[in-house]
């Protein structure tokens, strides 16, 4: 082979390899896309691109099912954000609003926002949230010098965010649980480090570990007046005084008067003990949400489909057509540039739809009796790796897949990340979802005498009867997530 041909190859496939991973990024990018943001990444596209005309593309017409009406039964929306509000050694943003004589009504209004829903004229349910927030939070760690790994890392433990802000859960749980999800195994100190890039982010007090951190997270950022250093001294010395508003008793120890201490708690007023509501608040809108993909159960017979999209339709321009057909090769090379970006841009939009639906038939297929039920209990021990393995595709595909992502069911609209369940070694060392030990752990619960009820020891005790290794931190973690209260709260004297 000649010198010349040899080196119109190596052109040729250094052009070809480009263009290959040009067209990974774009379908990774569309991948990511919700529903709603597909309509304007298209929108985008077909702006910028000449090649690309609005009318031959529609979202929906790649599906590998019979069945493809929505279903028009209510359900609950369901939030992946892990809480653990009852935390003995904690006290609460609420708690702490008593002190702080906040605007009470302005704190329900966004805590309730990511709630509501209601049906279309089609009986189709939407749900209105609120997710931009943490969007936002995310966004901020592209300008952060940080490694690839404390990204994922970072990006895990925003959405591990609970709605004010707090990052409730402990390092070690935090490791076994990303291990869990991702088959990643990573060490307390790279959880420790993200977990300190997170509180750089803005607002201040984003990433505490609950009211008390954050406020003082928020105090360290002002200058040292005498004020600051005095309220600093309250919140790390005397807080259950201050949240029990026992004033006289903080003026004492301090030995400052009454005109002075009003000038605290007024400073106490300015700091926000919910960081992330106020990023809700520059996010607030009326977006809606449409699932992705529905399912539909008939007879035992489970049937995926997507949902609707109204994106516009696509086609290649004729005029450029014609253009990569002319004489001139500037002219015919400008064409071609333009008519390979629509190509693959189209087929990214198709790839998408493929890849969804063979990640979601691969999801029902593995929670197959979860989908028949109901019944949460009923879901199996999965991870991304679990899907990534059995569809043949990397786990970053799975992860970009299932990310913001909802699917309609006969019992409501799931997010997709709430069917990744960790799961528990039982005594025998089978592995049990996570989601059965919190079913038995509610029903060992509701059976307790209320007038002497168990302990967070106890309770690890009796899961370890039934063959679940649970220790009592664990417990206190999983009462949370359950919305039960501690045995001080629980107890009922007769």
């Amino acid at each position: 082979m000649s010198d010349l041909k040899q080196a119109s190859l190596q052109t040729q496939q250094q052009g070809q390899q480009q263009r290959t991973s040009l067209r990974q990024i774009v379908f990774q990018q569309l991948l990511e896309c919700t529903n709603e943001s597909l309509e304007q990444r298209v929108t985008e596209e077909v702006e910028k691109n000449p090649a690309l005309d609005a009318d031959a593309y529609t979202s929906g017409e790649v599906t590998d099912t019979e069945n493809s009406d929505a279903g028009t039964e209510e359900g609950d929306f369901e939030s992946d954000n892990e809480t653990n509000a009852d935390n003995e050694e904690r006290l609460s943003a609420e708690e702490m609003e008593d002190v702080m004589q906040g605007d009470d009504g302005y704190y329900e209004a966004m805590d309730t926002i990511h709630v509501a829903g209601r049906a279309d004229e089609t009986g189709f349910h939407q749900y209105e949230v609120v997710e931009g927030a943490y969007e936002m939070l995310k966004n901020q760690l592209s300008f952060r010098p940080i490694t690839e790994l404390q990204r994922q890392l970072c990006e895990y433990l925003v959405d591990s965010l609970d709605e004010k802000g707090f990052l409730t859960r402990q390092p070690d749980e935090i490791m076994d649980d990303y291990f869990n999800l991702y088959g990643v195994d990573v060490s307390l100190p790279e959880i420790e480090a993200a977990i300190g890039i997170i509180k750089t982010l803005e607002p201040i007090g984003v990433g505490a570990c609950d009211t008390q951190e954050c406020l003082l997270m928020q105090l360290s950022a002002m200058a040292e007046t005498k004020e600051v250093i005095l309220l600093r001294d309250i919140l790390q010395n005397c807080y259950r005084q201050l949240v029990n508003q026992n004033f006289d008793a903080i003026q004492s120890r301090l030995g400052i008067g009454e005109d002075q201490f009003k000038s605290v708690l007024g400073l106490l007023n300015e700091l926000n003990p919910k960081p992330l509501l106020s990023l809700q608040e520059n996010a607030l809108s009326d977006r809606t949400i449409t699932p992705e993909l529905i399912l539909n159960v008939n007879e035992g017979d489970i049937s995926i489909s997507l949902t609707d999209v109204k994106l516009p339709p696509l086609r290649l321009s004729a005029e450029y057509q014609s253009m990569s057909q002319d004489s001139d090769a500037k002219v015919r090379n400008f064409a071609k540039q333009y008519i390979e970006m629509a190509e693959d841009f189209m087929e990214a939009l198709r790839l998408r739809d493929k890849t969804l639906l063979l990640i979601m038939t691969a999801i029902a297929e593995k929670q197959r009796d979860y989908f028949l039920t109901g019944d949460s209990s009923h879901l199996l021990p999965m991870v991304l790796q679990d899907i990534a393995e059995v569809t043949n595709l990397d786990q970053s595909t799975v992860s970009r897949a299932t990310s913001n992502k909802y699917v309609q069911t006969p019992f409501g609209v799931k997010s997709l990340r709430t069917l990744f369940t960790a799961s528990v070694k039982g005594e025998d060392g089978e592995m049990v979802s996570r989601n059965k030990v919190l079913a038995d752990l509610r029903a060992i619960i509701d059976s307790e005498d209320k007038s002497s009820p168990y302990t967070d020891d106890q309770l690890s005790a009796l899961l370890l009867e039934r063959g679940y290794n649970v220790k009592r931190r664990t417990v206190s973690k999983y009462r949370g997530e359950l919305g039960i209260g501690t045995v001080q709260m629980r107890k009922v004297i007769r």
